[in-house]
């Protein structure tokens, strides 16, 4: 019967590595502080699907008069394409825009090999001369996101564990009530 359990249980978590889907989403961690007077730094966390394109964003961000805010969600601010990638360049031209509860949206973009924010404040229409957006140093660290496949394995382990603890007892409440 242990047997029988332990090959069926390791069984379903081969099973479950084999037929799991590969994960289609990345979790990023993002900071970026201005490298001019300019006051522009960010704190916050990005989520994006299997083509790259950033589903949601939170944290923090500062900017022009030391107006700060929590990030509510993406904009289309400047055109942005919302695009973030797996590694640098992380974003391109087209950018990554998101508004704050200050009422400042921002919009992070690559160009000629420089990470620059822009803001509705310094240049509302998002269209203005780069040399007036500010250059930032950007920090990404990517989170691990367990894969469905470990889930499963995980489950499985679990499930095995507590089917072995319970027909231990089972055979040791048998051995106990036989000698009696």
């Amino acid at each position: 019967m242990k047997i029988a359990l332990t090959a069926t249980a390791l069984g379903l978590g081969l099973a479950a590595c084999v037929l799991a889907p590969a994960a289609n989403a990345d979790e990023y961690l993002f900071s970026y502080s201005s490298q001019s007077g300019n006051f522009e730094a960010a704190l916050g966390e990005i989520f994006t699907n299997a083509s790259n394109q950033v589903t949601s964003i939170s944290g923090v961000a500062a900017g022009p008069g030391f107006q700060s805010g929590s990030i509510t969600g993406l904009s289309s601010y400047a055109s942005a394409d919302n695009l973030f990638g797996p590694s640098s360049p992380y974003v391109d031209f087209g950018g990554l825009s998101f508004s704050t509860t200050s009422g400042v949206t921002y919009n992070l973009y690559y160009n000629a090999g420089v990470y620059r924010v822009s803001d509705s404040i310094t240049d509302p229409s998002g269209s203005g001369p780069i040399t007036n957006d500010s250059p930032v140093t950007l920090a990404v660290e990517v989170v691990a996101v367990p894969e469905p496949s470990a889930w499963a394995l995980m489950l499985a382990g679990l499930g095995m564990g507590g089917a072995i603890l319970r027909y231990g007892r089972r055979r040791a409440g048998a051995i106990v009530g036989g000698a009696a």
